[in-house]
């Protein structure tokens, strides 16, 4: 009984690890479909866009591997 509760503790540390690297993300991408001033949004060009994007896909890689070697997920 005890061996599985380390493990449902195991899966939901894993769940929140994840949880915390989705959500500023979320955040962040859900500007785009509401009514709010986003970042170079009065911008002609598309730099703007590609540099969030980028730091998205930065920001989720690095968190990727952090997890990976801190918390041993994946």
């Amino acid at each position: 009984m005890n061996e599985r509760q380390e493990q449902t503790a195991d899966v939901l540390g894993k769940l929140t690890v994840l949880g915390t690297i989705v959500l500023p993300m979320n955040i962040i991408t859900g500007m785009w479909g509401m009514n709010v001033l986003v970042p170079g949004q009065d911008v002609d060009n598309l730099y703007w866009f590609w540099s969030i994007t980028a730091g998205l896909l930065v920001f989720g890689v690095s968190c990727f591997f952090i997890a990976k070697r801190v918390y041993g997920i994946v």
